[in-house]
């Protein structure tokens, strides 16, 4: 029996020395320590502030433009939205429209440029490259002729004619810290042959 007891006082000490360096190593992970689930949500609010910072300044945040081009996808000038679902890709569409009078006629043509361009770098200054389809209405009408006080001749439709012209285009862009930004480009239209043409444009970036 006493042997008996003795082995029972031995095992119990065991467990009270095991429990107890449990019990400790417990605690020390717990001041040293901390979950990932804190970590995470420590370093998270650590950042925050830089991000939102970083947000506010950088340009290629904003996701909005309006420009003005001239000499390039709607011909003579184009009015243009740009808008960006990413900072180094644009959707973009124009408007135009430009008349002429030679002679008895009046010629009126209207544009509408559509396009997809990329730009390479996260920098101000920039390569850029891209391409669309400029949706051309051509319409000729002949004026109003007065032949005497009596007899008057109105003007008639001649012709109408609505192409699509694809094209595409290579350049270079400057953006500004004031959210101002300059293009100069080269564009080539298909129109059964490749037609070179230059253009500029400048626009606001919001």
């Amino acid at each position: 029996m006493r042997f008996i007891g003795g082995l029972f006082n031995i095992l119990m000490v065991l467990l009270l020395a095991t429990s107890a360096e449990a019990k400790s190593s417990r605690q020390k992970k717990g001041f040293n320590t901390q979950s990932p689930r804190n970590v995470a949500l420590n370093d998270g609010r650590s950042l925050q502030p830089q991000i939102s910072r970083s947000k506010d300044s950088n340009p290629f945040q904003k996701r909005h433009a309006l420009n003005l081009e001239v000499f390039g996808r709607g011909g003579l000038y184009s009015l243009g939205y740009e808008f960006s679902p990413r900072w180094n890709y644009d959707l973009g569409a124009g408007f135009s429209y430009q008349s002429a009078s030679p002679l008895f006629l009046k010629l009126e043509v209207f544009t509408i440029p559509l396009y997809l361009q990329t730009r390479f770098f996260a920098s101000r200054h920039n390569l850029i490259a891209g391409g669309g389809i400029t949706v051309v209405h051509l319409k000729a009408t002949s004026e109003a002729i007065i032949v005497d006080e009596h007899t008057l001749i109105p003007g008639q439709n001649i012709a109408s004619m609505t192409l699509p012209l694809p094209n595409f285009n290579a350049g270079y862009e400057y953006r500004s810290s004031s959210n101002l930004f300059f293009r100069a480009q080269s564009i080539f239209f298909y129109s059964g042959r490749l037609v070179p043409f230059a253009g500029i444009s400048a626009g606001f970036i919001f």
